[in-house]
């Protein structure tokens, strides 16, 4: 993937963590799965929420977006009966994302 947020975070760094959403109307069983930003290799355990509010600042979300969907979809590539999801922010929405 060649985008901005390479620059400063090397692929391998920026991974997904799968949180389970759980379906009340199965007894709790897990309906899907939330994929969420991480960046490993930094000593800051909150960095992703950082990175993810300068990132909408600067105006360079939508890099950020298509990479964690990039994940997702290898994920479930890996995983076919796994369903998921992840946010969008809401900036990536209502801009074209060609900047």
């Amino acid at each position: 993937m060649n985008s901005v947020h390479e620059s400063f975070i090397p692929t391998g760094d920026a991974t997904i963590a799968l949180q389970p959403i759980f379906d009340l109307q199965t007894n709790g069983e897990v309906g899907f799965f939330e994929a969420t930003l991480r960046v490993t290799k930094t000593p800051d355990p909150i960095f992703h929420v950082r990175l993810l509010s300068l990132a909408e600042e600067l105006g360079f979300i939508h890099h950020i977006d298509l990479h964690v969907l990039a994940l997702t979809v290898d994920t479930l590539r890996r995983n076919p009966g796994m369903k998921a999801s992840f946010n969008v922010s809401q900036r990536s929405i209502l801009e074209d994302g060609s900047s």
